[in-house]
């Protein structure tokens, strides 16, 4: 057992760096690694409690209450209490964000970390999570149900039931409900990219719509381009991903697919159902489809005709 003493010592050793990121840790991961450091937990039998009085350093003590060079200790008996310990936390953070006027809709079921920066007017509905070191712009609808994971958000941008990873999302967007924008994204101004839409290590330049059910892996999507429902960038082919190039003023009709490495110039056009693996050139209409065929009586030539 580690006396009180060597503690404290501890504790303000820790106290030093609060400033920093402490081994790029969120204030949860921070108090966590100390209840480990102090001997909390025993040999994977669960928790322990100590004899002694332990104390777990309060990370935004002087982030969130002004105490400017005064350490706060916070008692942590038990995996409950630091459980609590999380939710005082968690509540002096979102406090902080109201006083400079984020309107959090709900405090109890909002988390935001320490490092995540959020101008004023933004709003944030309830069951969200804005984590790292994400940046959401004034103006911004946030929720609810949403993920924001070290992202940039623009201003007057609403981000609806969906997750955004490591990305950036420009201004006057709308995206959701149940979009996914996976690592390594840039959406620029004016966008749309509606529900279950998918986009991974993708940028779509200004002014374009994705309505819905699109996946968009490894692509650059410019202008004014309508990408419509079920289209896929197949970036696949089992060994290596490839890349589509999509170009200013591009209209791709329902359920095409677009099997990369592709290119659709700028002023194309893709007839709806194709399955593109060719080049397009400006100007052109692209139809990659099977030519339909009728063949009529067939359904009562094999016994399928139901007559009321």
């Amino acid at each position: 057992m580690k006396d009180k003493g060597f503690i404290i010592k501890q504790m303000e050793y820790f106290a030093e760096y609060r400033d920093r990121e402490v081994f790029g840790m969120t204030p949860y991961e921070i108090l966590e690694y100390k209840l480990f450091t102090l001997g909390y937990y025993h040999d994977q039998k669960g928790f322990e409690v100590p004899e002694d009085l332990f104390y777990c350093s309060y990370e935004l003590i002087d982030q969130y209450m002004n105490k400017k060079g005064k350490v706060g200790y916070m008692r942590v008996y038990s995996p409950l209490e630091y459980y609590r310990a999380c939710e005082d936390i968690k509540t002096e953070i979102n406090i902080s964000h109201i006083e400079n006027g984020v309107r959090i809709l709900s405090v109890t079921e909002t988390y935001i970390d320490y490092s995540a920066k959020i101008e004023p007017e933004a709003v944030i509905y309830p069951n969200c999570f804005i984590e790292g070191d994400s940046f959401i712009s004034a103006g911004s609808l946030i929720g609810p149900d949403s993920k924001i994971v070290s992202s940039k958000i623009g201003g007057n941008t609403t981000v609806l039931k969906s997750v955004v990873l490591q990305s950036t999302v420009g201004k006057n967007c709308s995206i959701g409900p149940f979009a996914y924008i996976r690592p390594d994204t840039t959406v620029k101004d004016n966008v749309k990219a509606g529900t279950f839409v998918e986009l991974k290590k993708t940028v779509i330049d200004d002014n374009t719509t994705i309505p819905h059910f699109v996946y968009a892996g490894d692509a650059e999507i410019g202008r004014h381009c309508n990408i419509s429902c079920g289209v896929i960038t197949a970036n696949y082919d089992g060994k290596q991903k490839h890349k589509t190039k999509i170009g200013n003023n591009v209209f791709v009709g329902c359920n095409s697919t677009l099997v990369a490495p592709v290119e659709l110039q700028d002023n194309t056009f893709v007839a709806a159902g194709s399955t593109v693996v060719e080049d397009v050139k400006s100007g052109s209409l692209a139809i990659a489809r099977a030519q339909q065929v009728n063949k009529e009586g067939w359904m009562e030539k094999t016994g399928r005709m139901k007559k009321e």
